[in-house]
């Protein structure tokens, strides 16, 4: 008769991890310290480097922890696609299973719990509409102060102050996720500002609307 193994009860190694971590940080000289974190502390996810970090008292360079995330995020999506298109290239079914909220896909920063894998798509309408009226606000102000439109340098430089704006609103998406949108949508800005001149002091644009009339409006 065969015996059975007997299952090992899970150890949290995390207190004595976050000990050692301590006096490792100290002496840690790297530009990325959550993928060091991980190598020198092997079996840690993003989340919990991230987390212990926090925990010991690291204090983060400002949108370092939302650029990480959202990196993870965007690694994650791409094995799940890579693994369905290889799914589907076999023949098999491809069933869309439900996203679990599981805490690996969580990570508390300054006392809120954000959501790693948030999506644009994520976001209430009503959030959404609130980022469009504020970028196109900070749009026109661009226009008005620089006479040009927003493009390159210019337009990181918007996105920047849009993305300072959204932040102190509390609405939260991960860095790569608004870029995206926000890119976009100035993007679509710009082709609609046809032309950019001053009267007396004051800006005038004129755009196309959806209907393919011209306006002119003041910034």
């Amino acid at each position: 008769m065969t015996k059975k193994k007997r299952k090992h009860p899970h150890i949290d190694k995390s207190p004595v991890r976050k000990r050692k971590a301590k006096t490792w940080v100290k002496t840690h000289a790297g530009t990325d310290i959550v993928k060091d974190y991980r190598a020198h502390f092997p079996g840690v996810d993003v989340a919990c480097a991230l987390r212990e970090l926090q925990e010991i008292g690291y204090e983060f360079e400002p949108g370092y922890v939302e650029n990480v995330i959202g990196a993870e995020s965007e690694r994650i999506n791409q094995i799940r696609e890579n693994k369905e298109a290889k799914q589907g290239k076999d023949g098999d079914e491809v069933i869309s299973q439900p996203v679990k909220k599981a805490g690996k896909n969580h990570i508390k920063v300054d006392g809120q719990l954000l959501q790693t894998n948030k999506k644009w798509s994520h976001l209430s309408e009503k959030q959404k509409n609130w980022i469009y009226e504020t970028a196109k606000i900070e749009y026109n102000k661009f226009l008005e102060a620089n006479n040009r439109l927003p493009e390159k340098a210019g337009k990181v430089k918007l996105m920047a102050v849009i993305e300072d704006k959204i932040s102190e609103r509390g609405i939260w998406i991960p860095s790569r996720e608004l870029d995206s949108a926000l890119s976009k949508y100035i993007a679509r800005l710009n082709r609609r500002t046809r032309k950019i001149f001053q009267v007396d002091g004051h800006g005038f644009i004129v755009v196309t609307d959806d209907a393919g009339n011209d306006k002119v409006l003041e910034i």
